[in-house]
């Protein structure tokens, strides 16, 4: 037991709790973590609870309700993920979800009340949230107290370390403050949000809220967070999410005598329908689940050749007048075609969505450098000139960008995946990339999961496919059909800041060059220090030369008068 123990306020956060509990009893921090909680983690602090029993902390279910998020945020996720949160909170494990610490938020009119009314300072609950800057009882900015300075509220060298939290446009401190209090017990499945838009990422969670707030969540009747259920194999009573009971029907001493292979046969309903392989699920198809181990238990995969087409299905989508689906095979999730050329009498075999996306016969088109010359044309028009084709695909092309009059050489493969001219793509995140594909492509069906700096996709018919960030934005921007997304609106190439600083200074330079001047970075919507730092690197990499103390001249490149206008408006 601890020494001075004293019970969490009605909504402290249960992070803060540990804090001020090791200030009473005058340890630090991580003394009194190493000794009462060996198994804490700080980049997942909420999976606390699980350890709590280890201090005779009697009602963890109270705890979850009053001390921790959880109940607030439910409505946002689907029905597996809160079961996963509630199984593990209980019973411990790792709950890798959202819900992390970076710095803890406190509001100086609620600590000015707490000193007012003989209380220790602590840390609200509803202020933990990265999305929120302000107190939405009190309306005032939050100051937050960094990650590695944390500490108890009451300890002046704490306080010194805060800072005010940074503004953002979007606020939902009074969203989340209105469901702690009155929590609204539903999930994603129940309010009809489509729950493959939904990632751990900090964008899509606050689309979601945003979402929610503006569909005016109200509970499901009858829908439940918790309920008694009598285990199916020793007949024990155990609480949990009714997901839980669906999903493998047994108590929590039960799944720790069971593998994991046994649980995956418990959840499938059956033995030899899905095999764990590595940390991978695979189907007695071949194709291998996306998620893993925990995704299988915890959602609702299931393998996609259940209902996937036949060759009637394929002939009906694909067959024309030219060509002709004979027959098919899939291995390992791939779908290949047997496809007949009528003209030539010939057929080929080819991949589904390779076909769907580049319907030509690939006995007639033999040469590899005749077939990627046809295929780098379609992707980007007259905006790139080739000028040595490749041997193969996994050999060597030389060309030209002529919006920068860059020369560069390639693997083939990476130009048809994504990869563009070195000088100008720029490099996007998940995030931004999810944000683009969200606005200009229909996603329905599609499953996509941060694997940075690849994203792991598994299509409608349930091929993955793994890749860089770049092969998404190369689909969104070709001329011709895209090859992995079904995309609703066409965008420009979306170019680096350097290339965007050259672009405008080639624009507005003449014969005595142009003085570079603080003006100019205003007018492209970057930052000082942005600007300037392309501005020295374009010095270095040859592109500018150095006229006088802040003028720079553009230096004379192939392609020069290539009309780079329209590339240009479009960033």
């Amino acid at each position: 037991m601890i020494p001075v123990y004293d019970e969490p306020c009605q909504d402290e956060h249960i992070l803060g709790w540990l804090m001020r509990l090791a200030d009473m009893n005058d340890m630090k921090m991580n003394d009194f973590l190493d000794y009462y909680l060996p198994c804490f983690r700080w980049e997942h602090s909420a999976d606390t609870v699980g350890n709590l029993f280890g201090m005779d902390f009697s009602e963890p279910l109270r705890l979850m309700r009053n001390n921790t998020l959880y109940c607030a945020l439910f409505p946002f996720l689907t029905e597996g993920t809160q079961a996963k949160i509630i199984w593990r909170f209980l019973y411990g494990g790792d709950i890798h979800w959202y819900h992390t610490v970076t710095d803890m938020r406190f509001c100086p009119e609620c600590m000015a009340e707490d000193v007012k009314s003989g209380r220790i300072p602590y840390y609200r609950v509803w202020h933990q949230l990265d999305e929120i800057y302000t107190c939405a009882k009190h309306k005032t900015r939050l100051w937050a107290i960094p990650k590695g300075k944390l500490g108890s509220l009451n300890e002046g060298n704490v306080l010194k370390e805060a800072k005010p939290v940074e503004v953002s446009d979007t606020d939902i401190s009074t969203l989340i403050y209105d469901m702690y209090r009155d929590p609204v017990i539903t999930c994603l499945e129940k309010w009809g949000y489509d729950a493959l838009d939904i990632s751990v990422s900090r964008g899509s969670r606050l689309d979601a809220m945003k979402a929610g707030e503006k569909a005016g969540l109200s509970s499901e009747p009858g829908f439940q967070y918790l309920d008694a259920f009598c285990c199916k194999m020793c007949g024990e009573t155990y609480i949990a999410h009714p997901f839980s009971y669906r999903a493998t029907g047994i108590c929590p001493s039960c799944a720790k005598k069971l593998s994991r292979q046994e649980l995956i046969d418990l959840k499938a309903g059956g033995k030899g329908r899905y095999t764990l392989t590595g940390k991978y699920v695979k189907h007695k198809c071949g194709r291998t689940l996306s998620g893993g181990y925990h995704e299988f238990i915890w959602g609702n995969r299931e393998c996609p050749c259940i209902y996937l087409p036949g060759l009637e299905d394929y002939q009906r989508e694909f067959d024309d007048g030219e060509f002709s689906v004979v027959g098919f095979e899939r291995h390992a999730g791939k779908t290949w075609f047997h496809v007949n050329h009528r003209k030539c009498g010939n057929t080929f075999k080819v991949g589904r969505t390779d076909f769907m996306n580049r319907r030509y016969c690939r006995c007639c088109v033999k040469s590899p450098s005749m077939r990627f010359e046809k295929q780098f044309y379609a992707m980007v028009g007259d905006e790139y000139k080739l000028l040595e084709p490749p041997k193969s695909t996994g050999d060597y092309f030389k060309a030209v960008h002529r919006t920068c009059g860059m020369d560069f050489t390639m693997r083939a493969r990476n130009f048809t995946e994504g990869q563009r001219c070195p000088f100008c793509q720029k490099n996007l995140g998940f995030e931004k990339t999810m944000e683009i594909l969200k606005e200009n492509a229909d996603l329905t069906g599609y499953q996509i999961e941060d694997r940075s700096p690849d994203m792991l996709v598994t299509l409608p018919d349930g091929t993955q496919k793994k890749f860089r960030f770049a092969v998404a934005i190369q689909d969104m921007t070709r001329l011709d059909e895209p090859e992995i997304f079904v995309r609703k609106n066409r965008i420009e190439p979306i170019i680096s800041e350097k290339a965007k600083v050259y672009l405008y200074i080639r624009e507005h330079c003449d014969e005595n060059g142009i003085f570079v001047s603080n003006k100019d970075y205003v007018k492209l919507d970057m930052t000082n220090g942005v600007y300037f730092s392309s501005v020295q690197y374009l010095k270095r990499s040859g592109h500018l030369r150095q006229m006088s103390k802040g003028v720079y001249q553009v230096t004379e490149r192939r392609n020069k008068d290539y009309d780079h206008s329209n590339i240009f408006s479009s960033v």
